[in-house]
């Protein structure tokens, strides 16, 4: 296995920064008020009853902190997904190409499905700081997911691996944010190639160093 992803201690960490508000203060004569209970968090959560399909887009998210615990209650879903990643790879075979390009396909899919809220929702998280971390954190996660593949790999190869796969992961939910609003000088058809390509490339290069 690569290095561990950040454990809870640290996002707990983080979390307690948000909850001081990071060394904001909130404005009283603007009737702000910052989430600090970690009850009240879980209820709010909990009485959402969101489901995998759904996408929230919160105005005024203040310190971040309701923000990032449904980016943290979404990310049991897309880790089942990459280990659904994880045994199409274990599988091998020359009908890999079709069946990595169909599990991306899906994953635009769901950026599709509800993408004006996706992609304003990306966009929010890339000014709150902490928000960001936790999305950074949630990635973290999904590549920790391929464990069959890491375990094929040289253990010195192990964390490069798993760098190379970290950085592609954050530059693929990007490019399907953008090709789900069309944003793209290019079809999604195109996309989807060509994001294929470069994912058995970069799984390629891992498992490079057996031979080696």
């Amino acid at each position: 296995m690569p290095r561990k992803h950040p454990s809870h201690a640290a996002a707990n960490s983080s979390r307690a920064r948000m909850r001081s508000g990071g060394g904001s203060k909130p404005r009283r004569d603007l009737g702000q008020h910052f989430l600090a209970d970690e009850e009240a968090l879980a209820r709010i959560v909990a009485a959402a009853e969101l489901d995998q399909d759904q996408v929230v887009l919160e105005i005024g998210a203040g310190t971040g902190e309701l923000t990032a615990a449904l980016v943290e209650e979404a990310t049991p879903f897309a880790v089942e997904r990459y280990r659904l990643l994880d045994e199409l790879l274990a599988s091998g075979g020359p009908a890999l190409r079709g069946r990595l390009r169909d599990w991306l396909s899906d994953w635009l899919g769901l950026w599709s499905e509800s993408a004006k809220e996706s992609h304003a929702l990306l966009q929010a998280a890339t000014l709150e700081p902490e928000v960001e971390s936790q999305r950074l954190r949630q990635s973290e996660a999904l590549v920790a997911a391929l464990e069959r593949y890491y375990s094929g790999l040289p253990e010195a190869d192990r964390d490069a691996a798993h760098d190379r796969l970290l950085v592609l992961e954050i530059m693929t939910q990007r490019i399907l944010a953008l090709a789900s609003m069309a944003r793209l000088p290019v079809g999604n058809d195109a996309v989807l190639d060509i994001l294929t390509d470069m994912w058995l490339r970069v799984l390629a290069s891992g498992r490079a160093g057996r031979s080696g």
